[in-house]
C-alpha cells in the first residue's frame, strides 16, 4: 500500500513540473537555432551569388549586334494615284532584298524573338517585314535574308515633291532601315533578361542605275526626337513580304583590277580607305615582263606609281644595277625564263627583298624549282612572299577586256595542230577567264552554243571552278553567300565563226574606225600632227568625249566636235567679258574693286576646266582630221555602206562589186570587201567569183584569205539542206573541234541583221539575258558550277534568267564593233543592263584577214609565188 502511494506521489510531482511555464534557458536555445538557420541561408545565397558572379566573369557576356551586309535593289517605280488626282499625289512601288548578319560574340548561346524591320523615307514608314525567331550558337554569325516590298504606298504631297526632286534631279533617294531585336543570353540553360539589339542604317539608291550607291550603319547619327517618332509610326506600319529575285550590283572590272594592282604595289597589305595607299610609305622598285606591262599600261600611270611609292620600274629581261636597301615588287607571268631571272636577281642580291607576284597561278613544278634554285644559291632569304594575283588579262575600259592571246583563230584552225596544242590553247583561255571571274569574285551561270571551241571552253571552265570551290579558302569566298545566290551574272561564250563578217567588215562608227584605221592599241595611238610631227594620244574612260561619242557615226562625231568648239569659244568670250578682256563690257567696272576681284577669281577658277576642254577638243580635232584624210583617200564610207547593204540584201550588183574592187582603197580594203561578198552570198556564182579573183590579181592582192573562205564555203554547200545537228565541222581536218560551218553561220545572217543594225551576237545575248523561250537559244548549253553536276550541260529553270548582268566572251578574236553593239544593247534595256565584253584578243579587220591568209597558205591556196602577208 505504501509503495503505490509513493509512485502516485512521484507522478504528480512530474506532472506538476512539466506543466509549468518554460524557463529562461530553453527560450535562449530556440533563438540560437533560428539565428543559425538564417545565417546558413544567407551563406548559401551568397555562395550562389558568388558562383553566378564567377560564371558571369568567366563568360563575359557581350551585347550581340546586327549588321546589314548587302542590299539588292530589285525594282523601284512611282505612278500617279488614280484615286487622288493632282500633281502632288503618287504611289510608290519598291522592292529591296537585304542580307543581315547577327553576330554573337559570346561564349554561350543566344535566342532572339520574332521581330520587325522597317523601311522609312524621311518620317514616313514605307513597309515592315518580319524577322523570324531563332537560336544561335556561341561565337557564330547568323545570316538572314529579308525582302522589304513597298506595294501601293501613297505619298503625301510634301513627300511626293521631295521624292520626285531626289529621284529626277539628284538621282539619289535616301532611305532608313530600322530594326529592334529582343535577345536573351543563355547561362546554364537559363535565359537572361531581354537585351535590346538595334540597327539603324541609311542607304542611298540611284533610280537611274537601279542600284545601291551608299550604305552607312550606326546609332551615333540618330536624332532622338525624330527616331522616337519613327518608332511610333513603325509600330503602326504594315507587314509586307515578297519572294522576288534581287538585283545584281554593278561589276566594274577596271576598278576591281586596279584595286588588286594597288594592293600588290603596297606589298599586298591592306590599303588605307581614305588615301588609297598603305599606312606606312615604303619606297620600292617595280619589275615586270612584257605581258604584265600591257596589263599595267591602261590602268596605271607614272603618277600612280609615284603615289604607291614606286620610284623605279624596269622590264625583267633588261640589265639592271643593284639597289641593295630597297624592296622589289615583281609582277610577271609564271614561266621558266622569268623564274630564271628571279633566281639570278636573288643570288646577286640586287634588291633587299623580292616580293613575287605572278599574273596567274604558278604551277607546282615551277614553284618547287624556284625554291630549290634559291636554296642552292643561298638566296632564299631574299624571297619575301609569293602571291598568285590572278590578273592575266588586260582591261581596256570598264566593260572591255582581252586575254591578249595572239593568233588564237589561226591556232584553232591550223590543219597541222595536234590535240595537245588545242588542249593547251583551251586551257590557256580557261585560265584567263578564271582570272577575270576571280577578280570580280563571281561564279556565273555559263551558257554556250553546242559544239566547237565555245563548248570546250565552257565545259572546262565549269570543271575548273567546281574544283576550286572544293578548297576551303577559295577565291570566291569574299563575295559571300548573298552575292553567289542572288546576284550572279550570266557568262555567254561564243566562237568567232558564230558571226564571222563582223571581224572583217569596215565600220563607220568613231571607236571602231579609230581602232581599224589608226591602230588604237592599249588605249593609245599616234597620228601625224599639224606641223608634221607625231602626236600620241590616250583614249580611255578619263576622256569624256571618247566615252560619250565613241559609238556615233563619224559625221555625227565631226558635228559634235564643231559644237564643242563653238561652246568653248563662247565660254572663253564670256570669261573675257567678265574680266574686262573686251571693250564695252557692262560687267567689268573699273571703279568697282570688289566686283572686279570677284570676276577675276571666277575666271581664274574656270581656267583649268577650260584648258582641259581645249586639250580634249584639239585632240579629237586632230584625230578626226587624220581620219577624214584616210576616208577620202580610201573611200572608207563607200566600203562601209556597200558591205552593210550586202549583208542585208544577201548580195550586190556585179557592176558595183567590180567598181569597188577597181577603185580606191588599199589592197587589204579590197580583199576584205571581196571576202564580205563571198560570205554574204547565199550561193556561189562561179563567173562572179572568177571576176572578183581577176580584179584582185589586177591590184596585186594576195588571195590566200579569199581562197580559204571560198574553200570552206564550198566544202559546206551540201549542208544547206541538212539539219542543224549535222552541221558539225568547218573542214574535215578540223572535225576534232566540232566547229560550226561558215555556211551555217552566214545562212542566218540576213535574218539576224535588223534595220537598226543589231548584230547577231547582240540579239543572241539579249535573248540569253531575258531568259524567255527562244528557238535561237533554247538548245544552248547551261552550266552552274555551284550546283551538283548532273550531266553535260544540264540545265534548270534557275539557269535561264532573267539576268541583270552579263559577261560576253568571244573566242578567236573580238573587235570594237561588237563591243559598241553590246553597250548600246545594255543601255536600251529597261531597266538598263550591265554587259562586259571580252575576247582572246582585240583585232582589226586587217589583223583577222591576215590570220585567214596564213591559214590559206598552210592549205596551199593563194597566188602563185606570193609568200608574204597581204599588204595594207
Amino acid at each position: 500500500m505504501n509503495t503505490i502511494s509513493n509512485s502516485q506521489a512521484r507522478r504528480q510531482e512530474e506532472h506538476l513540473y512539466y506543466a509549468g511555464p518554460p524557463t529562461t534557458s530553453s527560450h535562449s536555445c530556440c533563438k540560437a537555432c533560428c539565428c543559425c538557420l538564417l545565417l546558413l541561408l544567407c551563406f548559401l545565397a551568397l555562395l550562389v551569388l558568388a558562383g553566378l558572379l564567377v560564371i558571369v566573369l568567366a563568360v563575359k557576356p557581350r551585347r550581340p549586334h546586327l549588321d546589314l551586309t548587302q542590299v539588292g535593289l530589285q525594282y523601284m517605280a512611282t505612278a500617279p494615284d488614280p484615286n487622288q488626282p493632282g500633281p502632288g499625289a503618287a504611289k510608290l512601288y519598291l522592292i529591296i532584298r537585304l542580307a543581315l548578319a547577327m553576330v554573337n560574340p559570346n561564349r554561350v548561346g543566344i535566342s532572339c524573338r520574332e521581330s520587325s524591320l522597317t523601311l522609312v523615307y524621311r518620317a514616313t514608314p514605307l513597309a515592315t517585314t518580319t524577322l523570324p525567331a531563332f537560336c544561335q550558337h556561341p561565337h557564330t554569325v547568323k545570316n538572314m535574308v529579308a525582302t522589304v516590298a513597298v506595294d501601293d504606298i501613297n505619298l503625301s504631297n510634301t513627300d511626293t515633291a521631295d521624292f520626285t526632286r531626289d529621284a529626277l534631279l539628284n538621282d539619289r533617294i535616301e532611305l532608313r532601315l530600322l530594326a529592334h531585336l529582343a535577345t536573351n543570353i543563355h547561362l546554364l540553360n537559363l535565359p537572361s533578361p531581354p537585351i535590346q539589339v538595334s540597327m539603324n542604317c541609311v542607304i542611298v539608291i540611284s533610280p537611274r542605275k537601279q542600284s545601291l550607291t551608299y550604305k552607312q550603319c550606326g546609332l551615333e547619327n540618330m536624332n532622338p526626337t525624330t527616331d522616337c517618332a519613327l518608332d511610333a509610326d513603325v509600330r503602326r506600319g504594315r507587314h509586307l513580304n515578297r519572294d522576288l529575285r534581287p538585283s545584281a550590283m554593278a561589276l566594274n572590272l577596271r576598278q576591281k583590277q586596279t584595286e588588286c594592282i594597288a594592293r600588290m604595289l603596297n606589298l599586298n597589305q591592306p590599303l588605307s580607305a581614305t588615301s588609297g595607299t598603305g599606312n606606312e610609305e615604303v619606297y620600292k622598285i617595280l619589275i615586270y615582263d612584257k605581258f604584265c606591262q600591257n596589263i599595267l599600261s591602261p590602268l596605271i600611270h607614272v603618277k600612280d606609281l609615284r603615289k604607291h611609292g614606286v620610284t623605279l620600274y624596269f622590264l625583267i629581261d633588261k640589265d639592271r644595277n643593284p639597289v641593295h636597301d630597297v624592296p622589289a615588287v615583281y609582277f610577271v607571268q609564271p614561266n621558266p625564263s622569268n623564274l630564271h631571272r628571279i633566281v639570278s636577281d636573288a643570288s646577286q642580291s640586287l634588291y633587299h627583298t623580292l616580293h613575287l607576284n605572278f599574273s596567274t597561278s604558278i604551277p607546282r613544278p615551277l614553284l618547287e624549282d624556284l625554291a630549290s634554285s634559291t636554296l642552292l644559291s643561298d638566296s632564299i632569304h631574299r624571297i619575301s612572299k609569293v602571291h598568285d594575283q590572278y590578273l592575266e588579262f588586260v582591261t581596256l575600259e570598264d566593260n572591255l577586256f582581252s586575254l591578249s592571246h595572239p593568233s588564237c583563230y589561226l591556232q584553232l584552225n591550223d590543219p597541222s595542230a595536234g590535240d595537245k596544242e588545242i588542249e593547251d590553247l583551251v586551257d590557256h583561255i580557261v585560265s584567263g577567264l578564271f582570272c577575270v571571274l576571280a577578280t570580280l569574285s563571281v561564279v556565273p551561270i555559263i551558257r554556250s552554243p553546242r559544239g566547237g571551241p565555245s563548248e570546250l571552253v565552257a565545259s572546262a571552265l565549269d570543271q575548273r571552278i567546281r574544283d576550286h570551290l572544293l578548297s576551303k579558302n577559295n577565291l570566291f569566298t569574299e563575295a559571300g553567300t548573298f552575292v553567289s545566290s542572288f546576284q550572279r551574272p550570266v557568262l555567254c561564250i561564243f566562237y568567232r565563226n558564230f558571226e564571222l563578217p563582223v571581224a572583217i567588215q569596215h565600220d563607220f562608227r568613231y571607236r571602231p574606225l579609230v581602232h581599224d584605221v589608226l591602230g588604237l592599241k592599249l588605249n593609245r595611238l599616234s597620228v601625224q600632227g599639224e606641223k608634221g610631227g607625231i602626236r600620241s594620244y590616250e583614249l580611255d574612260s578619263s576622256d569624256s568625249f571618247w566615252v560619250a561619242n565613241g559609238s556615233l557615226e563619224f559625221p555625227e562625231v565631226a558635228v559634235e566636235i564643231e559644237s564643242q568648239l563653238t561652246k568653248y569659244k563662247k565660254d572663253v568670250d564670256e570669261v573675257n567679258k567678265r574680266t574686262g578682256g573686251t571693250h564695252g563690257s557692262a560687267e567689268f567696272d573699273g571703279t568697282d574693286l570688289i566686283g572686279n576681284t570677284k570676276h577675276l577669281m571666277n575666271a581664274v577658277n574656270s581656267l583649268p576646266e577650260l584648258t582641259e576642254r581645249k586639250q580634249v577638243i584639239d585632240k579629237h580635232t586632230n584625230i578626226a582630221t587624220v581620219l577624214l584624210g584616210e576616208i577620202k583617200d580610201r573611200s572608207l564610207d563607200s566600203y562601209a555602206k556597200k558591205e552593210n547593204d550586202m549583208m542585208v540584201r544577201g548580195g550586190i550588183e556585179r557592176g558595183d562589186l567590180l567598181g569597188v574592187l577597181r577603185g580606191k582603197g588599199t589592197k587589204m580594203d579590197k580583199l576584205r570587201f571581196a571576202i564580205m561578198y563571198l560570205i554574204s552570198s547565199e550561193s556561189i556564182n562561179q563567173s562572179e567569183v572568177e571576176a572578183v579573183e581577176a580584179a584582185l590579181r589586177e591590184s596585186e592582192v594576195d588571195t590566200a584569205a579569199f581562197q580559204y573562205v571560198k574553200k570552206i564555203k564550198s566544202l559546206n554547200v551540201s549542208l544547206a539542206s541538212a539539219n542543224s545537228a549535222s552541221r558539225s565541222n568547218i573542214v574535215d581536218w578540223a572535225e576534232k573541234l566540232y566547229g560550226q560551218s561558215i555556211s551555217a553561220v552566214t545562212a542566218g545572217v540576213k535574218n539576224l541583221l535588223s534595220n537598226d543594225r543589231q548584230l547577231a551576237l547582240a540579239r543572241t545575248v539579249e535573248a540569253l539575258i531575258e531568259g524567255r523561250p527562244n528557238p535561237e537559244t533554247d538548245s544552248y548549253l547551261s552550266f552552274d558550277p555551284r550546283a551538283p553536276k548532273s550531266g553535260s550541260g544540264a540545265s534548270g529553270s534557275h539557269l535561264k534568267g532573267p539576268f541583270k548582268e552579263a559577261i560576253v566572251f568571244m573566242i578567236g578574236g573580238g573587235n570594237y564593233v561588237e563591243y559598241c553593239s553590246l553597250q548600246e544593247l545594255a543601255q536600251h534595256q529597261q531597266p538598263a543592263k550591265h554587259i562586259i565584253y571580252g575576247t582572246t584578243e582585240i583585232l582589226t579587220g586587217v589583223d583577222f584577214v591576215e590570220q585567214l591568209s596564213l591559214l590559206g597558205q598552210k592549205m596551199g591556196l593563194g597566188n602563185v609565188g606570193s609568200s608574204s602577208a597581204p599588204a595594207q
